[in-house]
């Protein structure tokens, strides 16, 4: 359901403009709305994760590797509320990478780096760095969806260790699998992190296909 013309709730702080749709987005629950908070919740969700992502060309990064993201850490943030993160204990700068590589053959669609020694010295605030790779996202023409499940993936590497005295530092998170498809296949969950892996697959909410890459 499409939002009216009037004007949004106060607590409504933004407002996403997705294939000519008004979208109200309520920052205290990161949730989708229309202006009186009532409405088709999940239609105007559906229709914010199918519509492309806004991404930046090469032009706009000029002769500069990265671009600032104000949106990139405004989603991270409500993430990080969404599913009580440790990344919560950190300061975060997510920024947009001009050129993302690739790893094993596959396009790396964002890295995170937490900053220590002469790299935070110059960094001041920030604990750590989160980049999202605008050529993958741009050529392959990603959804806000798509866009969304690779921040949270690199807001999954970041964990924290807590001192005796309450202060965290903090720590990379590595995949909880690195395998083969063939081996599972053959000779099936004969690891612990197969049968995980396999909850978990099982579990997985179901996505519309306009949603994806």
């Amino acid at each position: 359901m499409a939002a009216t013309k009037s004007a949004p709730r106060s607590n409504v702080t933004h407002l996403v403009q997705d294939g000519g749709v008004t979208l109200f987005v309520d920052e205290d629950t990161g949730t989708i709305i229309d202006q009186d908070g009532e409405g088709d919740e999940e239609a105007l969700a559906s229709q914010h994760y199918k519509a492309l992502a806004r991404i930046p060309d090469a032009d706009q990064f000029a002769e500069s590797p990265y671009l600032p993201s104000p949106e990139l850490e405004e989603l991270a943030e409500t993430l990080i509320e969404r599913h009580v993160m440790a990344a919560q204990y950190f300061s975060i700068a997510v920024l947009w990478k001009k050129k993302g590589g690739m790893s094993k053959g596959r396009p790396v669609w964002g890295t995170t780096e937490i900053l220590r020694d002469k790299a935070k010295y110059f960094a001041g605030e920030t604990d750590i760095v989160i980049t999202v790779s605008a050529n993958h996202a741009y050529n392959l023409k990603i959804t806000n969806y798509i866009l969304e499940a690779i921040l949270h993936h690199e807001l999954l590497h970041i964990d924290a260790a807590t001192d005796d005295n309450g202060v965290q530092t903090p720590l990379m998170r590595e995949h909880d699998m690195d395998g083969f498809s063939k081996d599972v296949t053959v000779y099936g969950n004969w690891l612990p992190i197969h049968r995980s892996m396999k909850a978990a697959f099982e579990q997985a909410r179901l996505i519309p296909d306009d949603y994806l890459v």
